[in-house]
């Protein structure tokens, strides 16, 4: 099986929380992937855990790196450049991927050769228990030339980026075409540096995708406040949900209760081909079968759900179940 993409998972020190990452990388739609999980000075006990992965999955190469005094940025060189797919993406060890996301990257990588999606970043646990769900919401695009520029040249003196690693993913061909590519110690975020050259050479080439396909769980956050098993507890809590269709409804409110009703992105269909999904639809189909309801009525209150959320999300469900039910 040719993969169709190469995922790089970067950890480091006590991260037993990043299962759940992985687990989020194993469940994708697309399931032609090359896993790389790039240990820079991973403890013993770490390097088990990912090996046991390994043993049921052969997609999964683990690279054990002594630590590096940045992260080991510069080895993800030799890892794209070693790479078995003409496509690269990365998932820091704490986040979580919805299980379409490499699906819908993958889609815009065929005219592109850098896409992200939106980044959306997870409250502090005790932050959240006053429905304060969301601490950023990034809705900003790539095509934008002001937009561009900022990446480019920062914001009031100051280094500016939008996106991180979790949701961003690009071709190899473009990468190997950079003039220096991941760098050791750049002077600015590593990850911006490798943007930036993205941005200098292609320009509006590069895209933003407006819809939301990962979750973020700011590390600098978490650092010093929350121990490895508290952040294992929340992952755990999160990741069942993400397949859920409610949760996707309880996605969009925290998201409208952090933007406002008034802002709108721009609408744009996503399909989801997904087979979770699709069981979904069967099981609310039964229902409705076994309740003598009217599909139309199903309809309706998905698009009740989902009607006014400003968010392409909401939009997307909407037209999938019109496909799977037309009146």
């Amino acid at each position: 099986m040719k993969p169709k993409a190469t995922v790089i998972l970067p950890t480091f020190g006590d991260a037993s929380f990043s299962a759940y990452c992985l687990k989020s990388i194993q469940n994708q739609t697309v399931a032609e992937l090359e896993i790389v999980i790039l240990c820079d000075g991973s403890p013993g006990y770490m390097i088990e855990m990912f090996e046991g992965f390994q043993k049921s999955d052969p997609r999964i190469k683990i690279y054990d790196y002594p630590k590096s005094e940045y992260r080991a940025s510069e080895r993800r060189d030799y890892v794209i450049r070693n790479a078995a797919a003409p496509n690269i993406f990365y998932c820091c060890h704490g986040d979580l991927w919805l299980n379409f996301h490499v699906e819908a990257l993958l889609d815009k990588l065929k005219a592109a050769p850098l896409v992200h999606s939106i980044q959306i970043e997870i409250n502090l646990p005790e932050n959240r228990q006053n429905g304060n769900n969301i601490v950023l919401f990034f809705d900003k695009d790539l095509s934008d030339p002001q937009e561009r520029s900022r990446l480019m040249d920062g914001l009031d003196g100051q280094p500016y980026n939008f996106f991180g690693i979790t949701v961003a993913a690009h071709t190899k061909e473009a990468y190997l075409s950079l003039p220096e590519g991941w760098a050791a110690n750049p002077g600015i975020w590593t990850d911006l540096h490798l943007w930036r050259q993205f941005v200098a050479k292609y320009g509006g080439r590069c895209k933003s995708i407006p819809i939301v396909t990962t979750l973020k769980f700011p590390s600098h956050q978490r650092k010093g406040r929350m121990s490895a098993e508290e952040r294992k507890a929340e992952l755990e809590e999160f990741y069942p949900r993400i397949e859920s269709l409610l949760f996707y409804a309880q996605l969009s409110s925290w998201i409208r209760k952090y933007i406002g009703d008034s802002r709108k992105l721009e609408n744009e269909k996503l399909i989801f081909q997904n087979d979770y999904l699709k069981q979904e639809v069967r099981i609310h189909k039964s229902i409705c079968e076994s309740k003598d309801q009217d599909i139309a009525a199903l309809q309706e209150n998905i698009g009740r759900i989902f009607g006014s959320v400003s968010w392409r999300f909401g939009h997307g469900i909407v037209s999938f179940f019109r496909r799977i039910f037309p009146k």
